[in-house]
């Protein structure tokens, strides 16, 4: 797996990637809101067979973890929104990537590293993608798991249906501090790691939830058809690809 080099708290440390995707109409939607999750103090080790270390699943039980804050929406340009347009999807080929580029914190290149596996994986919607096709009033909203390998390419691990979805109000998962709060992860360029880190509090815990309002909200948006997909920026269809482009 790939951990971030340098001497900030989560460097060594495995992360794990929640994602959320949106089936509806026949289609299927990444939204560009993701959680990147570190435990604090556990330093990633591919010869530990500890199952506790190796899929860390209970963080507030075990650890205070780290989390990304929210990642900003996808800007755009001249010539549209990089993230929703389909001819300027970003891809990342294991053949060509060097993991020197990897070295400093990115969470925009591991953000479209779990769309282009994604994209390669997009046969396991097929039945729900038709079962929404027939009908307009079903959609499913799931939440996966993503690890960043260490040519910078995604490994999609799980789906959850509704995952995570609770925490969308903020003040409804501060009973989790009492025994682990959230900390947040921010990249800035005036740090020599690409990062800095905040401590686990309250009112980091309570800001890193508000990335769950934004899915929830474009959820709504797509479901009610207050906007079309293409108008919302922070969904990127998923499709099947033929190899890079």
């Amino acid at each position: 797996m790939y951990t971030v080099d340098g001497d900030g708290p989560i460097s060594g440390a495995r992360f794990d990637v929640r994602y959320y995707v949106l089936i509806i109409d026949g289609k299927v939607y990444l939204h560009s809101t993701m959680v990147f999750s570190w435990p604090l103090g556990l330093k990633y080790n591919p010869n530990d067979t500890d199952v506790e270390n190796q899929v860390i699943k209970s963080y507030f039980k075990t650890h205070d973890i780290i989390r990304t804050k929210s990642i900003e929406a996808p800007l755009k340009d001249e010539d549209g929104n990089k993230w929703n347009n389909s001819q300027r999807k970003r891809r990342r080929s294991s053949a060509t990537s060097s993991s020197d580029e990897f070295k400093k914190a990115d969470v925009h290149g591991w953000r479209d590293a779990v769309a282009d596996a994604l994209d390669d994986a997009s046969g396991v919607f097929e039945n729900l993608k038709e079962i929404t096709r027939d009908d307009p009033t079903k959609y499913v909203l799931a939440g996966g798991d993503a690890m960043i390998k260490e040519d910078g390419s995604a490994v999609i691990i799980e789906f959850n249906v509704w995952s995570d979805m609770s925490v969308s109000v903020p003040y409804s998962s501060l009973d989790k501090c009492e025994s682990g709060c959230t900390g947040l992860f921010i990249q800035t360029a005036d740090s020599a790691d690409n990062y800095i880190v905040t401590e686990p509090t309250a009112a980091s815990h309570i800001i890193s939830a508000y990335g769950n309002f934004e899915v929830v909200r474009d959820v709504v948006s797509m479901v009610m058809k207050v906007q079309p997909a293409d108008e919302i920026e922070r969904w990127r269809e998923i499709v099947v690809r033929d190899g890079d482009e």
